[in-house]
């Protein structure tokens, strides 16, 4: 055989392997198409109905360690408890219970416990669910001994060995240091001073 013939050989395969390859490269493509098409409409059909579902949608400023939340009913007959990580943000809560008017308490460590009133529907309104920081002591207000405490650990660092090491004990409730870390930068310093000084005198109603 001729090298001219082998070439000429070799261009007529080369044609058949394009000429029938090539659907079969259109109905991969249309395959994958069709799959991510599928995924897409899952995905929309998936967040729609997690939209219409009932849900207790808040704006937060908590810092993450072990939030308590009591659920009660409109009328104020608890319900429930558990307890969360959440951090600031975005909360959204979801109850094994009908769609209806609660009260939800949230507490956290050197905060005023938070009792609101809330609707568990699907309207998607964002509540303020913010709590108020400087209760060092848990006694339900924030003073001037709460004051007095951040001003005692000022350049404490979560480095330091005390920083969760007890410091006191106010009604049998241990108090540490890194309560007092209201921002959560992992120092108590003059920022931490001011946000208890925006809320001095309140108290927990």
């Amino acid at each position: 055989m001729t090298t001219m013939r082998r070439v000429q050989m070799l261009a007529n395969t080369a044609t058949r392997v394009a000429w029938f390859g090539a659907p079969l490269l259109v109905i991969a493509f249309s395959a994958g198409c069709a799959y991510r098409q599928a995924q897409v409409q899952s995905h929309v059909r998936s967040e729609l109905k997690k939209s219409l579902q009932p849900k207790i949608v808040g704006t937060t400023n908590y810092r993450g360690s072990n939030i308590e939340i009591d659920l009660y009913s409109s009328s104020g007959h608890f319900l429930d408890t558990w307890v969360t990580s959440q951090k600031a943000g975005q909360i959204e809560l979801r109850l094994d219970r009908p769609a209806g008017e609660y009260e939800i308490s949230i507490r956290e460590a050197g905060a005023l416990p938070g009792r609101f009133k809330v609707r568990y529907d699907a309207s998607g309104t964002v509540y303020d669910l913010r709590l108020r920081y400087g209760d060092i002591d848990g006694d339900g207000d924030i003073d001037s001994i709460d004051a007095n405490w951040v001003s005692r650990w000022q350049g404490f660092s979560k480095q330091d060995d005390e920083w969760e090491v007890i410091a006191t004990k106010v009604d049998g409730r241990p108090v540490f240091p890194w309560v007092a870390d209201f921002n959560s930068d992992s120092r108590i310093d003059l920022f931490d001073l001011k946000i208890l000084e925006a809320n001095l005198g309140l108290r927990y109603q």
